[in-house]
């Protein structure tokens, strides 16, 4: 599953971590990448949060990066808001980034502000615009045995994500569905 957020995304806060609920719900069977794409009307606020996001997760892995987006999503306003009060508070984003594991907040400060770390936001943002999203959250559910893939837009329910998990999951490697038994 791949997943296309705007830590701005009003849509996004309410999808939250339904993907991790429908991974760890699959066994093993499946697996999450999220990518990030900050959309420009939600001004600074959503390019920090990307930013931050990817600088923590150079610091603290994937737990920090996913820790990280949560707290975001659970602090902010959204729709450009930010945390804490001020759209793009760097100290903000600093300390929920120390909060999920980045200890150095002179190298997560010059991460976050490093023209290498914008063009990270500008790739993910071209393979969304590669693969047709035009707004968040967006998800492809892909069968990686046969590339057989369900896009779908919105904040989908947990319900409705594992349905689109288990039919894939069900097609053989000709995409046609397996026999009954």
């Amino acid at each position: 599953m791949i997943v296309w957020i705007d830590l701005e995304c009003p849509y996004c806060k309410v999808f939250g971590g339904t993907p991790e609920r429908v991974v760890d719900a699959a066994g093993g069977k499946l697996n999450l990448a999220v990518r990030l794409y900050p959309l420009s009307f939600h001004g600074p606020a959503a390019v920090l949060a990307s930013a931050s996001a990817l600088c923590v997760g150079d610091q603290a892995g994937a737990t920090g990066f996913y820790k990280f987006m949560s707290g975001w999503l659970a602090l902010t306003g959204g729709n450009g808001k930010g945390i804490a009060a001020s759209s793009g508070n760097p100290a903000a984003a600093a300390a929920l980034g120390a909060a999920s594991g980045a200890g150095n907040k002179a190298k997560l400060a010059a991460c976050t502000a490093s023209p290498a770390t914008a063009a990270r936001i500008k790739a993910e943002i071209d393979d969304g615009e590669a693969a047709r999203i035009t707004g968040t959250p967006a998800i492809a559910v892909r069968n990686n045995k046969t590339g057989e893939t369900i896009m779908a837009a919105g904040a989908l329910s947990q319900d409705d994500l594992e349905t689109a998990v288990n039919y894939l999951a069900g097609r053989n490697d000709t995409g046609a569905a397996p026999p009954k038994t």
